[in-house]
């Protein structure tokens, strides 16, 4: 094997490391996130729709009520074409207030938890086993 493709393969080791590391990072973090926050039913107050690839897409907004009153938004991070909440339905959010920290807040659905996750893991076991000749 020459010098270059031994110095890409390494690269690519390495890049499926991270990728493995980032996921399951970013796993733990949601697990931490669902035994710590609390549930809460929030209503979508807005949505927008478009056209991509001949499938018709939805991000949609939801309104969440804070302990403090204020009252802050949050976007699907995800375009979704099946799944879709109206305008006015109420979805579960994952709260979590702690004093002296800014709140976080995140939809409750599979698709907003695990897809990031489940990808970067797939991504990375994927690109470390065909490295490694699996």
């Amino acid at each position: 094997m020459s010098s270059t493709a031994s110095a890409l393969l390494a690269f690519l080791v390495v890049l499926s490391l991270a990728a493995l590391t980032a996921g399951l990072a970013l796993a733990i973090r949601r697990l931490a996130l669902l035994q710590q926050a609390t549930r809460i039913q929030a209503e979508v107050v807005s949505d927008w729709c478009f056209v991509r690839y001949g499938r018709r897409m939805r991000y949609y907004r939801v309104a969440v009520p804070l302990s403090t009153g204020q009252l802050v938004q949050l976007r699907s991070g995800f375009a979704l074409s099946a799944a879709r909440p109206a305008v006015g339905e109420r979805v579960m959010v994952l709260l979590l207030e702690r004093a002296g920290r800014p709140p976080k807040a995140r939809l409750g659905s599979a698709v907003e938890l695990w897809v990031e996750p489940a990808l970067l893991l797939a991504l990375g076991g994927l690109g470390l086993a065909l490295c490694l000749g699996i």
